[in-house]
């Protein structure tokens, strides 16, 4: 039983320094950490009571307990007053002398009036343990002491009851924690305040009880990094506090309790009774703060309790397995209004959709208009749209039920119960999605002559319209969508085209700027004639391309010797290029390619170099063969580009640092060779020139 001290004090001292530790800037960190030292020490100086031989060293260690428990009431004020507070030296200075006094009053018993702190020595009470009568500065101290564990404990009923969600999950624990410390002590005070003897053998409860309030605490400290958070409880909150109702019972009952054992002379085991209410009530405080518990049994309560007019699952199995699937607004807003005809005995269901203009509303579904009845829905839709246009400015959205006479002042000039039975309406709920007005969901002619709709079935009507809603809103942005990515392929497509068109006519202006300068010479004539005529040619495969755009990049493969490929245009464009090219080609197996598509990215490339150098530049182009793939190498000597560039724009649509570019020739480049199972690497610096890798699987797209 004597170890039972130490070990509370071996639990504080640790909870202190965890905490301590975890931040030590922090303020309420420290005076937290002191708090526990005081709770510890009062422990330690306790089991050196217990196991003292002597009534004099008892008493030593009796006097210098009540120095450490004299501390313990300024220590925690000013931890109250720093946790959970948004800045801790205003309450600090607010409460400048009630701390200064918290401090001094409690310390000046047990030091300046010491000898009026017990009447007498301690004694050996009937079970072996140390017992003393305090006197006035004794009993003083204790007064105090239960002033203090009030305190505490409203402090911190007004966090837990004004704390939600997170911050309550955060602090349920070390509110339980401390709420067993200080509820402990409120019982042995009420023990020496009663019986007029600190009895150490009841002292006990209190080391019991930081143990435990400890291992709560650890509770807490696993789920908050820092004890610094902010938290503001209202004043209501203040005034409504059960603490000193719970206290001012508890006395009665610990008086008659008194009572009751004197007269019956048993109280062999009155300290054990106190730490096994204490544990009960500590865990069942833990049990009902539970929020997975409060879920539950309201659950419980609502499902077994309250007989509901509707099986919600199955009603919302049943509409989502109707709903989610369908991709065709007409089809879904079909759907909806059979599955609510049918749920609610409504024979008359209509759904009208708005536009984004909120300029047209059209009859979706329907099961009171048919399909024959052109005219009169016509005219219910320019009604409508006017029922429309006014609801969408309420707020919040109604329900409405003109029988009833259920209508916003608002709607009193659309023409009353003429308008609505015109429309076949009588109640109209909004479909409403992502804050907007999709349409309206109109219902009329209820089975039973004077049936209205419930509560019940505004309810599930309500959840059923803004589902429809959602799934309206999406079959819209997905029809969006793909329009938009239409459009996006055919303008890529039509760059692709107009990309090459470019590059044609590049080519064909070199040729046309060096055929004065060159025209004598036979073998330009000859490389001019065969790029004119390559254009030609390239000009009406790309006119027959145009006739399918949207397409994306469609490849005609074919087997293909890659250096002949690369002679080829090299063949065509050295000439213009001003002698600029070299070739170092090995040898390469066959790939299949489309030799078209190919041609324009080796020109694009050869052009982008070329356009890269100066006048005395040089470009290489080499072919090899390695890990299985071909690797087609550009290297130019030319101005380079910036890692900034490569990595932001260079293959990205429509951005260029060229005078006249269009920005679409690199991702057109890659888009292609991607097509073909291949990738495309670049590596340069500014200043240095660049180096274009072109890498493609030797036994095709992979």
């Amino acid at each position: 039983m004597y170890f039972i001290p130490f070990a509370a004090a071996g639990f504080a001292v640790a909870a202190g320094l965890f905490v301590l530790l975890r931040q030590r800037g922090l303020f309420v960190h420290w005076m937290f950490a002191l708090c526990m030292a005081a709770l510890a020490a009062e422990s330690v100086f306790t089991g050196l009571c217990l196991q003292s031989e002597s009534f004099l060293d008892a008493d030593t260690w009796l006097r210098w307990r009540s120095v450490a428990t004299a501390l313990i009431p300024g220590l925690w004020l000013v931890f109250l007053l720093s946790f959970a507070s948004e800045d801790w030296r205003g309450p600090l200075r607010k409460w400048k002398w009630l701390v200064a006094a918290s401090f001094a009053l409690p310390l000046s018993l047990p030091t300046v009036f010491s000898r009026a702190l017990f009447e007498g020595f301690p004694a050996l009470a009937p079970f072996a343990t140390w017992a003393v009568k305090p006197g006035p500065a004794g009993y003083g101290l204790q007064l105090i002491m239960l002033f203090c564990a009030i305190l505490v404990l409203m402090r911190m009923e007004r966090l837990l009851r004004g704390s939600t969600g997170h911050f309550r999950w955060q602090i349920k624990f070390l509110v339980l924690g401390i709420g067993c410390i200080f509820g402990a002590r409120l019982y042995t005070i009420s023990q020496t305040l009663l019986f007029r003897f600190v009895n150490m053998e009841v002292e006990l409860l209190n080391d019991a009880a930081l143990v435990l309030g400890a291992l709560l605490m650890a509770r807490s400290f696993t789920r908050m990094k820092t004890m610094d958070v902010n938290f503001y409880v209202s004043r209501e909150m203040i005034y409504n506090s059960v603490t000193v109702l719970a206290v001012g019972v508890y006395f009665i009952v610990v008086g008659l309790l008194a009572r009751l054992t004197f007269d019956l002379g048993d109280s062999k085991s009155l300290a054990l009774q106190a730490l096994l209410i204490l544990l009960s009530i500590a865990a069942l405080l833990a049990f009902l703060l539970s929020d997975r518990l409060r879920k539950k049994y309201r659950r419980a309560i609502s499902r077994h309790f309250k007989r509901p007019l509707y099986d919600y699952r199955i009603q919302w199995a049943g509409f989502t397995e109707a709903t989610t699937s369908v991709l065709d607004i007409d089809v879904l807003c079909e759907r909806v209004a059979r599955i609510i005809s049918r749920t609610f005995d409504i024979l008359q269901v209509s759904i009208w959709l708005l536009d984004e203009s909120m300029q047209d509303a059209h009859l979706a579904a329907s099961t009171a208009f048919s399909s024959g009845k052109g005219e009169e829905v016509r005219d219910a839709g320019a009604l409508v749209l006017r029922l429309a246009n006014i609801m969408k400015s309420l707020n919040p959205p109604p329900e409405l039920d003109y029988l009833k006479g259920e209508l916003p002042h608002e709607l009193y000039d659309l023409g009353g119960e003429e308008f609505f039975e015109s429309i076949m309406t009588r109640h109209c709920i909004q479909l409403r999605a992502a804050g907007n007005l999709v349409g309206l969901l109109t219902l009329d002619k209820i089975v039973g002559k004077d049936s209205a709709l419930t509560f019940e079935d505004f309810d599930l009507l309500k959840t059923m319209a803004d589902q429809a809603a959602s799934c309206i809103l999406n079959i819209r942005l997905a029809e969006g969508l793909r329009q938009a990515k239409q459009m996006e392929a055919f303008q890529s497509m039509s760059a692709f085209l107009i990309h090459d068109f470019k590059n044609l006519a590049s080519k064909l202006s070199l040729t046309v700027q060096n055929l004065p300068v060159h025209f004598e010479n036979p073998e330009f004539r000859q490389d001019a004639a065969r790029s004119i005529s390559q254009g030609v040619e390239k000009i009406k495969i790309m006119c027959r391309r145009l006739s399918d755009l949207s397409q994306g990049v469609e490849l005609n493969l074919e087997p293909t010797d890659i250096n002949a490929l690369v002679s080829s245009i090299s063949a065509g464009l050295n000439g213009p290029l001003g002698g600029k090219l070299r070739e170092s080609l090995s040898p390469v197996p066959e790939i299949p390619l489309d030799q078209e598509q190919f041609k324009g990215i080796l020109t694009n490339l050869l052009l982008n170099a070329h356009e890269a150098t100066a006048e005395n530049g040089e470009i290489v182009v080499s072919t090899a063969a390695h890990d299985g793939r071909l690797v087609l190498t550009v290297k130019d000597n030319g101005r380079g580009m910036t890692r900034e560039f490569m990595e932001k724009s260079l293959f990205h649509p429509f951005k260029t640092t060229k005078q006249g570019g269009m920005g679409i020739g690199m991702y057109q480049t890659k888009t292609i060779v991607e097509a073909h199972g291949g990738r495309i690497e670049v590596e340069s610096e500014s200043g240095r020139g660049t180096v274009f890798r072109v890498l493609l699987p030797i036994r095709g797209k992979g």
